[in-house]
């Protein structure tokens, strides 16, 4: 098919039969005529049109600029779990586009990045079908709080043994030494670093505290304080902590360099 009118007449039976002229891109004809691809080079200046066949098509209905389709949550889930059932996984290559023209790579990397904004139970859907997360600058924030160990920890009254607006202190259930307390902020961030100046405010006035209940309750002989930011550094649990561990006398051989034996061959100097 190579001339307007030809194209024309399809496109007239396409709106009879489908009430508008938005043919997808992958349209085909029965005949094997590509009349998706033919409109899109049309919209796009590809095909050379006079002023009298711009008119026709407008009086038809055809559009000119197609706005961006957005796909709701629920459409893109059915492409992901159909891509998973061809391919085995979830790991969606950026370029991938399905054989409908689905963009679904592009789809998959805007929710990674949080471009796309999605709820807890959305996050729990992508989650139970193995959806990768790898590189992701975002997730939700009710999804966090659920899963997160120190995010939880402090709902539990009965542990927390100090607390003001912005932080919270719990003994370490896995403690070093007798007394070993963390303090912990309320709010979810990855490690020191990320608190805000009011939550650093709060964590050292409750080492302050915990330090004093310390001196009373265990009369330790000295007091390491530290925190690992990053998982190069120990960190586990990625909500920051900060360890109060009280220390005693005679508690290891030779305590010279303190924290300086994160690091072994270093600890002595």
């Amino acid at each position: 098919m190579s001339n307007f009118e030809e194209f024309f007449g399809e496109l007239c039976k396409y709106k009879e039969e489908n009430g508008n002229c938005n043919v997808p891109q992958a349209y085909v004809l029965e005949n094997g005529f590509k009349l998706g691809k033919y409109v899109n080079d049309v919209r796009n200046g590809r095909k050379k049109l006079t002023d009298e066949e711009r008119a026709r098509l407008e009086e038809i209905g055809f559009i000119w600029r197609m706005r961006k389709k957005s796909r709701t949550f629920d459409e893109v889930y059915a492409m992901l779990v159909a891509y998973k059932e061809k391919y085995g996984m979830c790991r969606v290559p950026q370029t991938y586009v399905t054989e409908t023209g689905e963009k679904l790579g592009l789809y998959v990397r805007d929710i990674r990045c949080g471009k796309r904004e999605i709820t807890y139970e959305q996050e729990v859907l992508l989650n139970e079908i193995g959806f990768t997360w790898e590189g992701i600058r975002h997730r939700t924030k009710q999804f966090v709080k659920e899963t997160c160990l120190f995010c939880q920890k402090q709902l539990e009254n009965d542990k927390v043994i100090l607390q003001n607006t912005y932080a919270y202190c719990v003994f370490d259930e896995y403690a070093v030494s007798k007394g070993h307390m963390l303090i912990i902020p309320k709010r979810h961030c990855k490690d020191f670093f990320e608190t805000k100046p009011r939550e650093k405010v709060a964590i050292f006035s409750l080492i302050k505290k915990a330090k004093s209940m310390l001196d009373t309750e265990y009369a330790p002989d000295g007091y390491n304080i530290g925190m690992n930011c990053g998982e190069a550094a120990g960190q586990s649990i990625m909500h920051c902590h900060v360890h109060l561990i009280p220390r005693y006398a005679g508690d290891v051989e030779n305590p010279r360099g303190g924290v300086r034996g994160v690091i072994p061959d270093k600890q002595n100097y």
